[in-house]
């Protein structure tokens, strides 16, 4: 097996930066496209932003060749769903910037980020995600329950993002998947990926061998 410790690491680090910059540009860019504009507060969130949007195109140029080595359809997947996230990241991050120079546009272009992060990134970030799972799971690159712990929680972020539901419900639906994420990011930091497991394979005379 190749040495894979060093792509672990880095789809590691990409997955807690991009969960940071994605959190916190967001957190900023919304306070700073209040009823009135706070320039400032609009170039640090979109900044944030743009980290998160590379970030997400890090961790597929980390994990892909990774997964290509056993399974090679769902990296290529994985890698195209990674690219439409990335550019739909772009896109919501370049909006506000339109709005600092053309103000009197701004009901259009908060309206069209609003419809980019309110369904086109989830769904986007849900579909990468459970491909990606799905490798993790077929290839135990990472232990199983991860990929059912992510999966358990993209479906309940869509669910946030599809009903109109109360703050601190959308929280609770919404911190399975940064958890997840953080955890899975510390998780290929610190230990890597799992060594190859070997799958059991029964000979015709009916006893159990490895391959």
């Amino acid at each position: 097996m190749t040495n894979e410790r060093l792509p672990a690491v880095l789809a590691g680090s990409f997955f807690l930066i991009a969960m940071i910059s994605s959190l916190a540009g967001g957190g900023i860019l919304e306070s700073g496209l209040g009823d009135a504009l706070n320039s400032g507060r609009i170039g640090w969130g979109v900044a944030l932003e743009l980290v998160n949007a590379f970030s997400v195109l890090g961790i597929a140029a980390a994990l892909v060749p990774v997964i290509r080595r056993r399974e090679p359809t769902l990296a290529a997947a994985y890698m195209a769903l990674r690219v439409l996230e990335s550019v739909i990241c772009l896109a919501a991050a370049a909006a506000p910037l339109v709005l600092l120079s053309t103000p009197e546009q701004r009901s259009v272009l908060l309206a069209a980020r609003s419809v980019a992060m309110g369904t086109l990134l989830p769904v986007g970030f849900a579909a990468g995600a459970a491909v990606l799972y799905a490798a993790f799971y077929r290839t135990r690159l990472l232990p199983r329950y991860l990929a059912i712990w992510g999966w358990i929680a993209v479906a309940l972020m869509l669910g946030m993002n599809a009903f109109d539901v109360s703050l601190p419900a959308a929280a609770a639906m919404v911190l399975p998947i940064i958890a997840n994420e953080v955890f899975m990011g510390i998780l290929l930091i610190v230990r890597g990926f799992q060594p190859d497991v070997p799958e059991v394979n029964t000979d015709p005379e009916g006893s159990p061998r490895r391959r």
